[in-house]
């Protein structure tokens, strides 16, 4: 067999071509990224009766699932934050680089990466124990003179600390509703 290969790549295709014994042959397949199943891409093979070249294309699906924007959006929401807000959390100085983030789908810096992560995580479990999520809440001294919206932004993210204010804030409502049926 023959074979002269080429590849090229641009605008999230690969292509490469192979020279190869006339055939037909005609298939496709999903491969998946991480633990939710979704898409990350589309490989495709083609080839029409008689002719001597195969093309396969991969093409990436970033576009229809972009797990750093639906990161960053489910700590925006978990955390009542604005854009302005969701930065200061991230470590970052302005909504801008959070907009490239979820346009390109990437961050680009370990420690970001890494810190967006902690955020993510805390947000699971955040939500998971039912911890209020109203903005009141989140912005009131609740632990050391600092609201959860506070410990967020330090440095360094303690996600014991921000759980810990999270499980007295969600005693607080509790007492709070209790005393109100009363």
């Amino acid at each position: 067999m023959n074979s002269n290969n080429y590849t090229t790549s641009g605008s999230g295709h690969v292509v490469k071509k192979a020279f190869v014994a006339t055939s037909i042959l005609v298939a496709s397949g999903t491969t998946f990224a991480g633990s939710g199943g979704s898409p990350a891409s589309t490989i495709s093979f083609e080839s029409q009766k008689n002719t001597t070249s195969i093309a396969m294309i991969i093409n990436s699906n970033k576009d229809i699932n972009n797990d750093v924007s639906r990161q960053l959006n489910f700590i925006k929401d978990t955390f009542s934050l604005s854009d302005e807000e969701l930065s200061k959390a991230c470590g970052v100085a302005s909504r801008k680089t959070l907009s490239n983030w979820k346009e390109k789908g990437e961050i680009a810096r370990d420690s970001s990466r890494q810190r967006t992560f902690k955020l993510f995580l805390l947000s699971k479990d955040w939500q998971d124990q039912n911890f209020p999520k109203d903005k009141s809440s989140l912005t009131k001294l609740i632990l050391d003179d600092q609201s959860v919206f506070s410990m967020l932004q330090e440095n360094s993210l303690d996600s014991q600390k921000v759980l810990f204010a999270g499980r007295r804030l969600l005693r607080q409502s509790l007492k709070t509703n209790s005393t109100e049926l009363l």
